[in-house]
């Protein structure tokens, strides 16, 4: 999600940067083209990250991502995001939290998703999280890790954007996808084709194999 604000033209100090989340970990349950995938990111949402209160979590993907079937009506969006608050291991007695969510819409490569009473489950700063997005179609091409990036973002929903990752910067925590075994593709640059039949006489015997 990328938000964009207009500030007037004063003290270089008007132009605040948007916070940071740092990305851990991302895994994916699936590398197969043409497939569906739970995606899993690890986060940390550091002091001063800009994160607190933020009560919507943003997934953006590639170009190659999000093919029709998700706006088509027939992506399950029930239980499609889990957002869970991971234990604080200098706390006695911490342990992890899971953090209702419904996703709020999904636009072009971005998914959204509202944590059910955002009035008190929100973020908190100096955090673990671990978000998961299943069921998520994976790309129609093959892509290779540089390719496949997402970018992790928080908002407050009444508000706006309050922190994103950095993805350019992790390029070797993102999955490959490939073409799966059995799946055979003809990929081509060309946007017109030449077949030629070939010459055949009349009546041929043809041996199918």
């Amino acid at each position: 999600m990328f938000e964009f604000g207009v500030v007037a033209d004063v003290a270089a100090t008007a132009y605040a940067q948007t916070g940071q989340l740092e990305l851990v970990s991302v895994a994916s349950s699936s590398t197969d083209i043409r497939s569906t995938t739970s995606v899993t990111m690890n986060f940390f949402a550091a002091t001063g990250s800009g994160a607190a209160l933020a009560d919507t979590v943003c997934l953006t993907m590639q170009g190659a991502w999000m093919p029709a079937k998700m706006a088509d009506g027939t992506w399950t969006t029930a239980n499609a995001m889990t957002l869970t608050k991971l234990a604080d291991p200098a706390v006695n007695g911490s342990a992890d939290v899971s953090v209702a969510m419904t996703v709020s819409r999904f636009s072009g490569q971005t998914v959204c998703g509202l944590m059910d009473d955002a009035a008190t489950n929100n973020m908190t700063e100096n955090s673990n999280y671990t978000l998961v997005v299943s069921g998520l179609p994976t790309p129609d091409m093959a892509m290779s890790a540089d390719e496949s990036q997402m970018v992790l973002s928080v908002a407050v929903s009444t508000a706006g954007g309050l922190a994103h990752s950095c993805g350019h910067m992790f390029n070797g925590v993102w999955p490959s996808y490939s073409v799966p075994t059995g799946m055979h593709m003809l990929n081509t640059d060309s946007m017109t084709y030449t077949v030629n039949r070939g010459t055949y006489s009349m009546d041929p015997v043809v041996v199918m194999p």
